[in-house]
C-alpha cells in the first residue's frame, strides 16, 4: 500500500530538481499533448498531478480553453503557476471535490501509478466530465524500472489490459499506447539520483542500507551495455470519451 504522507514528503523533496531529471516524464507530456490534437478547444480542464507545470505549460501554448484548474498533492506546487493562465488547486486528485459534470478534459501525466483505488477514481472522474468529455492520462506500466527488482517497485504499476479492466461502463476508448524508453547511466549512483530527483523513490517505506544499495549495485553492473547502465520506463496512454 503507498503511504501518501511519505509520497508527499519525497516529491517535496525532489520538487526543485524534479524537472531537470524528468526526461521521460517530459516525453510522456508530449505524448499526451499529441494524443489530444483531435480537438483545439476544450471548455473546463481539470489536471490531475500537476506537479511543475510540466505538461501544463504545453497545454496552454498548444489549446485554446475557458478555464484550468491545475491541481496537485503537494501546496508547494502553486509556485509553478504563477505565471501561467490558470487556477492551482491543492487536492488529492484520486477524488476531486467537484459537481457533475463541471468538466470537458480530465489530464494526467505521469501520476495515476500512485492512485490507492484507480478504479474508484476512474467513476468519480466519469461523474465529473459532460457527456462526450475526455479523460486523458499518461501512467507508468510493469516493466517500469524493472533493473531494481520486484520488490522495489510501486504496486500501482498496472499493466495496459488490467487499466482497461477497471474501465467505466460510460466510456468509449478512444486511443491506448504503450512506449518503453531506456535512459543510460555511467554508475549506479547516478541511477539512483535520477529516480530520487523525479520523486520514483516516494513508495518506499525507509532507504536502502548501505548493504543493500552495494548488494543491487554489482547486481546492476552485471546489465551494463556498450552504452551504460540501463533504466527501463513503460509509459502506457489512454484516451477515454464519456459516452453521450
Amino acid at each position: 500500500m503507498i503511504d501518501k504522507v511519505l509520497l508527499k514528503k519525497r516529491f517535496l523533496r525532489a520538487l526543485f530538481n524534479y524537472e531537470k531529471e524528468a526526461i521521460i516524464q517530459r516525453k510522456m507530456a508530449q505524448d499526451l499533448l499529441k494524443a489530444l490534437s483531435f480537438k483545439d478547444f476544450y471548455s473546463r480542464v481539470l489536471e490531475i498531478g500537476a506537479g511543475t507545470g510540466l505538461f501544463t505549460r504545453k497545454f496552454v501554448r498548444s489549446y485554446r480553453f475557458d478555464l484550468y484548474l491545475a491541481s496537485d498533492l503537494l501546496p508547494a506546487c502553486s509556485l509553478f503557476f504563477k505565471e501561467l493562465p490558470v487556477y492551482f488547486l491543492a487536492l488529492d486528485g484520486e477524488s476531486p471535490p467537484f459537481k457533475a459534470e463541471s468538466f470537458s478534459l480530465i489530464v494526467s501525466n505521469a501520476t495515476f501509478q500512485w492512485f490507492l483505488k484507480p478504479q474508484e477514481s476512474f467513476l468519480a472522474f466519469e461523474r465529473l466530465l459532460i457527456p462526450e468529455g475526455i479523460l486523458a492520462f499518461t501512467s507508468f506500466g510493469p516493466e517500469t524500472m524493472k533493473e531494481l527488482g520486484p520488490k522495489e517497485k510501486p504496486a500501482g504499476l498496472l499493466k495496459i489490459e488490467e487499466i482497461l479492466s477497471l474501465k467505466p461502463p460510460g466510456f468509449d476508448i478512444l486511443e491506448t499506447q504503450i512506449v518503453k524508453r531506456v535512459l543510460y547511466f555511467e554508475n549506479s549512483r547516478e541511477a539512483l539520483k535520477h529516480i530520487r530527483n523525479t520523486g520514483a523513490m516516494g513508495y518506499l517505506k525507509s532507504c536502502w542500507s548501505l548493504p543493500e544499495i552495494k548488494k543491487w549495485s554489482q547486481k546492476y553492473e552485471t546489465l551494463r551495455t556498450e552504452k551504460g547502465l540501463p533504466l527501463t520506463f513503460e509509459s502506457i496512454l489512454v484516451v477515454w470519451r464519456k459516452k453521450a
